[in-house]
């Protein structure tokens, strides 16, 4: 597996937005490093960096957009599908229907 295959979403990694700025996303990783310091979360740290090298230059950014982006993408399609919600039982589309009818003549 490519070290393109491995790449985490760098974004959420430091939590910042896709619009962070230089000094966001730099802040961003020195917050993140103090709370995952080397010597006391190798794997997260590592992690942290990788996310920093990602994102510290314009053109690394273009790259881990157009790999996250893609990535997103197709995760996607594997995300469960949420249940339909419960079927009113008559009783209360009637009174949700007369509710609407009286704030529609009140014009609230």
């Amino acid at each position: 597996m490519s070290q393109h295959q491995k790449l985490a979403n760098p974004y959420r990694t430091l939590g910042v937005k896709r619009d962070a700025k230089d000094e966001d996303i730099r802040a961003a990783y020195f917050d993140a490093v103090r709370t995952h310091p080397p010597d006391g979360d190798p794997d997260g740290f590592e992690r942290i960096r990788t996310a920093y090298e990602w994102l510290k230059s314009p053109e690394q950014r273009q790259a881990a957009e157009a790999l996250t982006l893609r990535d997103e993408t197709e995760d996607l399609g594997k995300l469960p599908l949420p249940d339909p919600p419960e079927p009113l039982d008559p009783a209360q589309l009637v009174a949700r229907a007369f509710a609407e009818h009286l704030l529609s003549e009140l014009d609230v």
